[in-house]
């Protein structure tokens, strides 16, 4: 766990000072836990990003259990194919945002189809990326041994609706995905099914066990513990009994 935990750390680090590297000639803005970087044309997302960030960090903060020392870093890309270029990616990715290697990145909201000002304001603070996203960077920062991704997509699902009000949209007929597919193929799975599920999973956790078992489960990810080892004494039972009961009973 040492030698993995420490591989994970120094590759978030490289991949932090290469977005830094990356946007060294952009204007930068700071807040009092956030600094912004962006082209000249997004000064008023700058401002509107650090805003939303403020606002949404201590129920953030609150529902992970875990406060990080200093300021993160935000990137606003002005367009999706500046954003995908952020990640190595080819063509425009549907993402509004994205964390990856200790950095948030998102779509400038003045790239959202054409709303201006209080209008822009109101879709950004309702439905952006922002809790989404911080929401990764904490688990990411905290635990110390790998996590299915169902889990931290779950848990930024479920910020979103507490911290925001956007629910992500149940879809229609269904049938779950088993908790190997959801574990080992979570990206070639249905996308709205699969992230619906992942949020399922979570608010079903919390449902019948509260936030305090969650922020049980992330201190003992935090402590080294396996995540099969930190979801069974969270939840009382392994991960099998706890989808048998999600399947028969979440609606």
């Amino acid at each position: 766990m040492g030698f993995k935990y420490a591989l994970s750390r120094l590759w978030r680090y490289l991949g932090e000072l290469q977005a830094r590297w990356q946007t060294r000639s952009w204007e930068e803005r700071e807040s009092k836990h956030f600094r912004v970087r962006h082209l000249p044309q997004d000064r008023e997302a700058a401002y509107l990003a650090l805003k939303t960030a403020e606002a949404v960090y201590e129920q953030a903060v609150q529902l992970v259990g875990y406060r990080p020392q200093g300021k993160r870093l935000i990137l606003i890309c002005p367009d999706r194919e500046s954003l995908g270029r952020q990640l190595g990616w080819e063509g425009k990715p549907a993402a509004m945002g994205v964390y990856w290697a200790g950095v948030i990145r998102i779509l400038s909201p003045l790239d959202w189809g054409g709303e201006t000002g209080e209008a822009v304001e109101g879709i950004f603070c309702r439905e952006g990326p922002m809790a989404h996203e911080f929401i990764h960077l904490l688990v990411d920062e905290k635990a110390k041994v790998p996590y299915p991704r169902w889990f931290t997509e779950g848990l930024a699902l479920y910020g979103e609706k507490k911290i925001q009000g956007f629910q992500l949209p149940c879809p229609g007929k269904r049938e779950w995905y088993s908790l190997t597919q959801m574990d080992k193929q979570f990206d070639l799975l249905e996308e709205d099914l699969a992230y619906y599920q992942a949020y399922a999973l979570m608010d079903f956790f919390i449902q019948k066990r509260g936030e305090e078992k969650l922020r049980l489960l992330l201190d003992k990810l935090a402590e080294g513990c396996s995540f099969s080892r930190a979801f069974l004494a969270a939840w009382g039972e392994d991960l099998d009994s706890f989808f048998q009961e999600f399947a028969g009973n979440y609606l």
